[in-house]
C-alpha cells in the first residue's frame, strides 16, 4: 500500500508536470510566436525529490512571468504553499487517485 506522504509527493509532482506543460503550450499561433520572441524566464521554482530518506534530485521549473503572469503567480503560490484566494487551483485527494 502506498503511504500518504508518497501520494502527496506524487500529487505535487503530477501538478508540477501538468502545470509545466500548460505553461509551455500557448493558446493560439499569435501567442506561440510571441512566446518564441519574448520567452524570458522571470522566476524559477524547484521541487526536491526524495525517495524514503534519500535525496534523489531537484526539478527546476522556469516560469514565463511576462508571457503568462497570472499563471506564473499561481504556480509560484502552489510551489511555495502560499496559494492566494484569487487563484483557481484544484486540490487532489489521494483517495480519488485509485
Amino acid at each position: 500500500m502506498i503511504s500518504t506522504r508518497t501520494m502527496k509527493v506524487l500529487g505535487v509532482f503530477t501538478v508540477a508536470v501538468v502545470s509545466l506543460i500548460y505553461l509551455l503550450m500557448p493558446a493560439d499561433a499569435e501567442a506561440k510566436e510571441a512566446t518564441k520572441k519574448n520567452a524570458l524566464v522571470t522566476d524559477k521554482v524547484f521541487f526536491d525529490i526524495t525517495i524514503g530518506d534519500e535525496k534523489t534530485g531537484r526539478i527546476v521549473i522556469g516560469l514565463f512571468g511576462q508571457t503568462v503572469p497570472k499563471t506564473a503567480k499561481n504556480f509560484i503560490g502552489l510551489a511555495t504553499g502560499e496559494v492566494s484566494k484569487e487563484s483557481c487551483l484544484f486540490y487532489i485527494r489521494h483517495q480519488s487517485l485509485l
